[in-house]
């Protein structure tokens, strides 16, 4: 009938661009679907030729699919801000505005006696906004896939240029004399720098921009303190998860500075400007995600990152959460400082019922039938894992890096049962390939589930019976769950929901534009 309907090259392409349109408002996981319904359909109607230009428009809408541009949101307008510290501007004024959600701002440099213009925002709607926001920037950068994994030394500078990319230091790193960020003619060019640990940049320090690079598209992203020489000129915008930030005297920065939780130093006669125009990094965007039929078995489990049905949820140092945080049978604790874009319960009705649906969850995906027997224990190092049930008789463990490949296929699940526990080593990641999605991941143990200090994970992590934990800093993109044992977590994120950005939008449940 479809056949009979589109006569014509013309009438079949505006037919498509008209799918497209309504594809495009879509959520993620509807619009993978669709896509392969589509062009399965499309390739049995049609001629090749006609089947490639559509691809081929297919294509030009592609990228905004899942993705869009790292959106500062509200922390647009903010030349510096902290989720928890003082904020000390003794330099120039600022070009934008300051704020904290917790500290003292003070300095010469914030007075409009002198010539300050912004807006100050301490302990009010628009910091707590605010700190949602820099856990979702934080989230976002922290999900740009590493194109130089430790490849660099951790000492940038003495003259070097170095070309766009996203640079992995797996420690501390410090940056001294002169470094030049080549963008190639690209004004779009990306320039991310994440440090495992402290930044320092040294006296009299110079980093140079040059054809194309722009300072909002340069991110110097450290887990820990950022410190700046004397005398330096510096472009480029300053996170630090958690950690001070300290500008020495007569200094020059482009670009804003955040941190989750930490002071802001400007020394005297310094600058600091807000970088020109909008950041063009390209980020993920999977605010959606709905298991295929065989795996969508969480029933309200759906909404936690963190749950136990009975057992003490813990956090140490400040972290960041996207999604609810609940046990039904023990203390919650340690969430005061760190921002959190959810709900917290404790042993109610919400929680009970979470209780017999993790129960539900855990006696449907535990039946589900083994396909892949031959796998040893130990999991990573490089290698590349396909859909599957991987069944291992013991304890398991995971290092380096794995990938798991859904070749192509949106419903494609990985579920990997372990016997016993399963622990993960410090910096050892999972990357998702060719449209695999961290709804239709899940890794289960029969013992206690340890997740390593630096590690990157995606999906669901269940303890049958036993706790659950992940070390400092770890980045998890799904959620840790036990039917008993405690849960616990530190200095790190965890989240449900990328928190795609839409400026359109009424704030959601938690008072958050995204």
């Amino acid at each position: 009938m479809l056949a009979r309907l589109i006569k014509s090259t013309r009438e079949l392409i505006l037919f498509f661009l008209t799918v497209i349109f309504h594809f495009m408002k879509q959520k993620a996981s509807t619009q993978l679907k669709i896509f392969h319904n589509i062009f399965f359909l499309l390739n049995t109607l049609i001629s090749k030729s006609l089947f490639t230009v559509i691809v081929i428009i297919f294509i030009c809408f592609s990228n905004k699919i899942n993705a869009q541009s790292l959106e500062l949101g509200r922390l647009f307008s903010f030349q510096a801000y902290t989720g928890t510290g003082a904020v000390t501007n003794d330099g120039f004024p600022f070009t934008g505005d300051t704020g904290t959600n917790y500290g003292v701002v003070s300095g010469t440099g914030l007075d409009p006696a002198n010539g300050y213009n912004g807006t100050i925002y301490n302990n009010d709607a628009t910091t707590i906004q605010a700190r949602a926001y820099l856990i979702r920037v934080y989230i976002h950068l922290s999900a740009v896939f590493v194109t130089h994994p430790g490849t660099h030394a951790p000492s940038f500078g003495s003259g070097e240029t170095i070309t766009p990319g996203v640079y992995s230091i797996g420690g501390a790193g410090s940056i001294a004399g002169s470094l030049t960020l080549d963008g190639g003619g690209n004004a779009d060019a990306v320039f991310i720098m994440k440090f495992e640990g402290a930044l320092s940049i040294a006296t009299s320090s110079t980093i140079i921009l040059s054809n194309g690079t722009r300072a909002a598209n340069v991110f110097w992203v450290a887990e820990g303190p950022i410190s700046i020489g004397a005398q330096s000129v510096i472009k480029g915008n300053l996170l630090s998860h958690p950690g001070s930030i300290s500008i020495g005297e007569n200094s020059n920065i482009e670009g804003r500075l955040f941190s989750t939780e930490g002071s802001l130093v400007i020394g005297a006669g310094s600058v600091a400007a807000m970088p020109s125009g909008p950041s063009t990094i390209p980020v993920d965007c999977s605010a959606y995600c709905t298991g295929t039929s065989a795996v969508d078995v969480l029933g309200s489990i759906k909404n936690f990152v963190l749950f136990t049905s009975d057992g003490a949820v813990a956090n140490t140092a400040t972290s960041g959460f996207i999604g609810d945080i609940g046990t039904n049978t023990g203390p919650v604790s340690g969430f005061d400082n760190s921002s959190h874009v959810g709900s917290i319960y404790n042993t109610n009705a919400i929680t009970s019922q979470a209780v017999q649906d993790l129960n539900y969850a855990y006696s449907e995906l535990i039946t589900i039938p083994n396909t892949e027997l031959g796998h040893t224990p130990a999991f990573g190092s490089g290698e590349t894992v396909f859909p599957g049930v991987y069944s291992i008789s013991g304890a398991g463990s995971l290092a380096g890096t794995i990938t798991l490949d859904a070749q192509n296929n949106p419903d494609a699940i990985f579920i990997f049962k372990f016997a016993g526990s399963l622990s993960a080593a410090a910096h050892s990641k999972v990357i998702l390939s060719n449209g695999a999605r961290r709804c239709n991941v899940f890794w289960i143990a029969e013992g206690a589930i340890s997740l390593g200090a630096f590690s990157y994970m995606k999906g669901n992590f269940l303890s049958h019976g036993y706790p659950s934990s992940m070390e400092a800093n770890g980045n998890l993109e799904g959620r840790m769950l036990s039917t008993s044992g405690a849960v616990t977590f530190s200095t790190g994120v965890v989240y449900n929901n990328t928190l795609c950005y839409d400026p359109t939008l009424a704030p959601n449940k938690f008072g958050v534009i995204f």
